[in-house]
């Protein structure tokens, strides 16, 4: 499943795609935050997992474009993570930092 995820490919679209996968990516992360937190490595695995999801169910254009929005706000928040202390080891050659959003229940 793991080695599917990483090699899984998108899709190819263009710039009004582009405009609509931003739009997408804001909405999305506005809402999500308020579930699954934001800018952690949790965060970020989540999306990752629901961009798989949404372009099996969805389908098409549409779901091409919140999959892709879905897939750049969940790597991104992988990456925040990293940079800000959540690996150890590979934020320390950073100097760590602070966190992402994480939602406490």
């Amino acid at each position: 499943m793991s080695k599917q995820l990483i090699t899984t490919k998108i899709v190819n679209l263009g710039w009004k795609e582009a405009f609509y996968i931003a739009a997408a990516k804001s909405i999305g992360e506005q809402v999500l935050t308020r579930f699954i937190g934001n800018g952690t490595v949790n965060s970020g695995g989540a999306k990752l997992l629901l961009a798989q999801g949404v372009k099996s169910m969805i389908g098409g254009n549409a779901g091409n474009i919140i999959s892709v929005a879905l897939t750049v706000d969940g790597t991104e928040d992988i990456v925040r993570g990293m940079f800000s202390g959540q690996l150890g080891s590979v934020a320390g050659m950073f100097g760590g930092g602070g966190g992402g959003s994480q939602n406490t229940i």
